[in-house]
């Protein structure tokens, strides 16, 4: 936050001299606030289910055109041996942060090719 607040401060003053180091400094900052290991929801899957396997859960994606659609969500965790359903629309990675499956510094994208 330190850079972001010189460069603001260096924006009202609009001191030249200071314009490379301020822009070295933005640079930095922006990196280490976007750069981010991009994760396939795929593979945020298959952590999440080898985290659930070991309580007995699992995460299941619901069809779209399903008639339970709207009441399970996309995804939903259900019991491995009763199909019970424990939870209704789960965020898929809000649950990948919480169970460990995905670390900070990592974001969610499709499917890479």
């Amino acid at each position: 936050m330190k850079c972001a607040t010189t460069f603001f401060k260096a924006l009202r003053n609009d001191n030249p001299a200071n314009s490379g180091r301020l822009a070295g400094e933005l640079l930095k900052f922006s990196n280490e606030v976007t750069m981010q290991k991009l994760v396939t929801d795929i593979a945020v899957k298959s952590r999440l289910n080898r985290r659930l396997a070991e309580k007995g859960e699992c995460l299941r994606k619901c069809s779209t055109g399903s008639p339970w659609w709207s009441e399970l969500g996309d995804y939903y965790i259900a019991e491995i041996n009763t199909d019970n359903v424990i939870q209704t629309n789960v965020d898929l990675e809000t649950l990948a942060r919480k169970e460990g499956a995905m670390k900070s510094d990592e974001a969610i994208t499709a499917e890479l090719r």
